[in-house]
């Protein structure tokens, strides 16, 4: 059975996976792929917001992931009466990545 890891080793490996998409995100603005380049600035504000709740306890993730798919529903519908489809869309994705953690 394998060792829970320990908070100071969560942070450090998760602070090292921040680094490592650092350096893919500006290879990928060097090679002028902004899509890319995008999509692992996505990769990073996620690997940071996990940084960020390092060490809270269940209910407490379940209930802050719940409050933010609640928020971002709300941003969606905005979206969607705006016609901002694109915002929309990047709101659908987040919602679904955030529902995939419960």
């Amino acid at each position: 059975m394998e060792a829970e890891e320990t908070e100071e080793a969560t942070r450090a490996r998760l602070t090292k996976e921040i680094r490592e998409l650092e350096k893919e995100k500006l290879q990928a603005v060097e090679n002028e792929d902004f899509d890319q380049a995008f999509q692992v600035k996505q990769k990073i504000d996620a690997v940071q917001q996990r940084l960020a709740h390092v060490g809270e306890s269940e209910e407490e993730r379940v209930a802050r992931t719940k409050h933010q798919i609640a928020q971002l529903q709300k941003l969606k519908l905005a979206a969607v009466e705006a016609e901002d489809f694109d915002e929309a869309d990047e709101c659908k994705q987040k919602i679904d990545a955030l529902k995939a953690e419960l």
